[in-house]
């Protein structure tokens, strides 16, 4: 295995350096297929399988071209039968040229071509329908025919053949227009892909040259592997609840973006939740300094504000992760080795490729709180019994099978409870009235004033079963000791309240049942002060 950036500089020297295409010697030759791809969240690990012939003495040899945005000290070299084949004077090499070399640009190019040249078809069609329908209109009775032979029989086929043959030209040159209008808006696009493919590359490869020194003359394996920017994956999720079988069907995706240069076709895919960017190191502790405080400059605590915001920034934007499909546990990541082979074109973004499904069993739980709403909101809380991490990303949510909205997912361990809002559920109907309120009447004793108010809450379930349904109302919550609140009437009885007199029923309801809960309450306070917030 040769490790670039660790073999001796007098054996093995890694020269980046930019050339123009005449200043190489030897001839480029392909260096095989790529076999499989181990994707991190900011880039690609490529593995290629590469075959040549040696003879018994040392043979030099150029591979490429590599994409320009490889990561050059990433690049190694992995003889099959180590001990036969030795690998010396290695030289990576930055060339420019006046075209692009990627092949998924050169294939795009032709694509915009061909396109190009059905349009231009099209529109030549279109000018011969154009010449037909002014050759139609302009007909006029001919000169050589003397007026007494054009009967009415010449006239009704001259009218006939006229208007006939002009209609039938004219739907056809309108249907020509629509598929003018379709090419074009294909051509476009077509055009803007290629834009953004040109725009993320540069007219720039590498290039790779070495000496392969053999016992024997034969044809040996090389296993070239490399890291290439401008690719990554990130986790994607699809939730599914079922309200008959308490149940939730959870589908794991990998989501990924590829604008690498180079085509992935029928590869093996890994995607690892590894993040090298990180780096290897923990961070170094500086000493806690202590001293009293001075004036700090306006311009200098200008200059100091974002960047501190920026570190905080970055500090949240990672997070650990881990975990599925076949996974593979490696130091401090995982792999996830996908089943089947994939095929991913450069200039791919959201390919979605299935990790894993899984189905957890789930408490359903129904939550309302009328007095801001009357939608029934459901809750799910379910228990992570797979062996797999669950990974921080966004979440589709699907209830019974119709789209309700995203979620995003948190880290979640194996064994962890999770708890998901799985959106409102119209069959369970929530009414909240006023049905008294009394302002202005005397207190206990004739020397306070009272305000009472009176609520009704009716909950009916239209749901073919029963369900639980938590329901989450308030009483005023006094800030002066004068203000006093009395529960007149509260039925059933809450079955929690809290400091800040926030009321909470957990209640149970079979299919068509419908409650009501009684909230009468009354507010006293001084005679002459004003309250608010009432």
């Amino acid at each position: 295995m040769i490790y670039l950036p660790t073999i001796a500089a007098g054996i093995l020297s890694l020269l980046v350096t930019t050339l123009h295409l005449d200043s190489i010697t030897a001839e480029a030759v392909d260096f095989g297929k790529i076999n499989k791809v181990k994707l991190y969240s900011d880039r690609a690990e490529v593995y290629r399988e590469f075959k040549t012939t040696v003879s018994d003495s040392t043979t030099q040899i150029t591979i490429g071209p590599i994409p320009e945005k490889l990561i050059p000290n990433s690049f190694r070299i992995l003889p099959s039968d180590s001990e036969s084949v030795r690998i010396s004077n290695f030289q990576l090499e930055r060339v420019f040229q006046s075209t692009f070399i990627s092949q998924p640009i050169q294939n795009q190019n032709e694509l915009v071509k061909e396109i190009q040249n059905k349009l231009n078809e099209l529109k030549d069609n279109l000018s011969v329908y154009d010449d037909q329908i002014r050759f139609i209109e302009n007909i006029q009775q001919p000169k050589t025919i003397p007026q007494k032979n054009m009967g009415p029989d010449f006239w009704n086929s001259a009218l006939s053949f006229k208007a006939n043959r002009g209609k039938s030209t004219r739907e056809l040159r309108r249907n020509l227009n629509i598929k003018i209008k379709g090419t074009q808006d294909r051509l476009k696009n077509e055009k803007d892909k290629l834009k953004k493919m040109m725009a993320d590359s540069k007219k720039g490869h590498y290039l790779a040259t070495m000496n392969i020194t053999s016992s024997g003359s034969n044809e040996i394996n090389l296993n070239i592997v490399y890291q290439i920017r401008n690719a990554g994956w990130r986790p994607a999720y699809h939730l599914n609840a079922s309200t008959n079988n308490k149940k939730i069907t959870l589908s794991y995706f990998g989501e990924i973006d590829q604008n690498t240069g180079e085509d992935w076709e029928n590869i093996s895919l890994e995607l690892s939740t590894g993040q090298p960017s990180r780096g290897t190191q923990p961070p170094k502790l500086f000493p806690w300094v202590v001293n009293f405080s001075k004036p700090i400059p306006v311009t200098q605590r200008l200059r100091s504000a974002p960047m501190k915001s920026m570190a905080m920034d970055e500090s949240a934007g990672f997070s650990d992760m881990a975990a599925e499909t076949k996974v593979v546990q490696a130091g401090t990541s995982y792999t996830f080795q996908i089943p089947k082979k994939q095929t991913i074109t450069a200039g791919t973004r959201k390919f979605r490729a299935l990790i894993t499904e899984e189905m957890f069993e789930s408490a359903l739980t129904y939550t309302v709180i009328p007095k801001l709403s009357k939608r029934v909101f459901l809750n799910a809380k379910l228990k992570n019994t797979s062996d797999f991490q669950l990974l921080p990303g966004q979440s589709g949510i699907y209830l019974d099978g119709s789209f309700v909205g995203k979620h995003w997912m948190k880290d979640t361990s194996p064994g962890q409870e999770l708890e998901l809002g799985v959106g409102a559920d119209d069959s369970i109907r929530v009414e909240r009235k006023l049905i008294k309120k009394e302002e202005g009447g005397e207190g206990f004793f004739g020397q306070n004033e009272r305000a009472r108010y009176t609520f009704e809450i009716q909950i009916e379930n239209f749901k073919k079963q029963s369900i639980k349904l938590k329901l989450k109302d308030q009483l005023p919550l006094p800030r002066h000791e004068d203000i006093k609140i009395k529960k007149i009437k509260i039925e059933p009885q809450a079955d929690d309240t809290d400091k800040q007199n926030f009321l909470t029923w957990n209640l149970e309801l079979s299919p068509g049942e419908k409650k009501t809960i009684t909230l009468d309450f009354q507010v006293e306070y001084p005679k002459g002060k004003i309250i608010t917030g009432l």
